[in-house]
């Protein structure tokens, strides 16, 4: 993290370029992702019923499972483009958060393989949609997952931070006030350098299949900014870190 005051209005400029795209695209997925959802469903029910009717020697038996599987994908994918549309606007309540990303980090070490370490020391209380920050905590978990050696220990971290002037923190302004952070610290070699600039726009990847849909950063991403935060990535060698900053409502 370092202040750079004559980088700062570039950075806070194509923020603001960043959350008008965002709010279009989320706009969008809103309008047309529940009734996408539902052809797909129709599709999707349809060829099991064609399917269970089918002989297992049948030379339409493979299609048909083609079909099915690829439904199957879709409605997935579509159900992540409309929790990017929900991100946007979620309702906001205060949330401990400490507990909160315990509880997150427990479900997640529960569900995941590889060990998460928790040092949970903000003592702070934030105001945020609780799905929202959840589902932005456990992209940021898998995708620490997905970058690390196997086995390798990923940590996640809370404290608070005090600025007394703005800051570019991955080349994203964060501005001065009294933060809660929650970080998550991975071995892996960081943003993969074709993506790096574009890393949190939508349907940017590098992954296959769902997950690599090309959401699950600007998901997080959009959760984040309605809790009127800011999420960051930066390589700080030997470790990669992501950091959501959130704006601290009161403090225990």
């Amino acid at each position: 993290m370092s202040v750079d005051p004559e980088q700062l209005p570039h950075a806070e400029a194509s923020l603001a370029e960043a959350h008008r795209r965002t709010e279009a695209i989320a706009f969008f997925a809103r309008r047309v992702s529940h009734d996408l959802s539902n052809f797909l469903t129709v599709i999707r029910t349809y060829s099991e019923l064609v399917l269970a009717d089918t002989p297992a020697e049948s030379p339409a038996k493979a299609d048909l499972e083609e079909i099915r599987q690829a439904a199957d994908t879709i409605v997935t994918y579509m159900q992540r483009a409309s929790a990017f549309g929900r991100a946007t606007n979620a309702p906001l309540a205060p949330t401990l958060l400490d507990d909160f990303v315990a509880a997150v980090v427990a479900q997640a070490t529960a569900t995941g393989r590889g060990p998460i370490a928790l040092h949970a020391t903000s003592h702070a209380s934030v105001t945020a949609s609780a799905a929202g920050l959840a589902d932005a905590l456990q992209e940021l978990i898998a995708n620490a997952r997905d970058a690390s050696p196997r086995d390798a220990e990923i940590a996640v971290l809370t404290s608070t931070c005090t600025l007394t002037e703005p800051i570019i923190d991955g080349g994203v302004p964060v501005a001065a006030g009294t933060w809660a952070v929650i970080s998550v610290r991975d071995e892996g070699p960081g943003v993969d350098a074709s993506v790096s600039d574009a890393a949190f726009d939508p349907f940017v990847t590098t992954k296959a299949g769902v997950r690599g849909a090309g959401l699950g950063l600007t998901i997080a991403r959009a959760a984040v900014w309605a809790a009127n935060g800011q999420l960051t990535i930066v390589r700080e060698a030997p470790y990669t870190m992501a950091r959501v900053y959130l704006p601290v409502s009161a403090a225990e």
